[in-house]
């Protein structure tokens, strides 16, 4: 008659989930550190608001509200963003900003920088190994 060592299969899965656990925060900390090597570092604004939070579930790598415009940086703004059309006044006649020239009737925005997809593409891997090697 077969017999269940089941002290062993209780340890077996405490060790995993221990395993995993430390893969995960060590991933999100690779994740972390990679998007902000990719991330424009213009002001350093960006790169600061990068950030870790994790729970008992996992976690997540996420820009802080402290760079409201990283949506912007990332997908594009006026003809190269997700409307696709150029920036013009919505109240007055001309567009105007500190330094600028002269007001302006339009602009065509920013291209996009999309860098936390680049970050995604470069952790893969890293993300990979950390998972592949895991001590159970």
């Amino acid at each position: 008659m077969a017999e269940l060592d089941l002290i062993g299969i209780v340890n077996l899965s405490e060790d995993l989930e221990t395993a995993v656990s430390q893969a995960t925060k060590a991933s999100l900390l690779a994740i972390e550190s990679i998007e902000k090597e990719c991330a424009p570092h213009k002001t350093g604004n960006l790169v600061n608001a990068i950030t870790t939070a994790t729970d008992d579930t996992g976690g997540l790598v996420y820009v802080s509200g402290a760079a409201p415009y990283a949506r912007y940086v990332h997908e594009g703004t006026g003809i190269y963003g997700p409307k696709g059309q150029p920036i013009r006044p919505k109240l007055k006649k001309a567009l105007f900003w500190a330094g600028a020239a002269h007001p302006v009737r339009q602009i065509k925005g920013i291209k996009p920088n999309p860098f936390a997809d680049r970050a995604a593409q470069r952790a893969l891997p890293v993300v990979e190994q950390l998972f592949l090697g895991m001590r159970i």
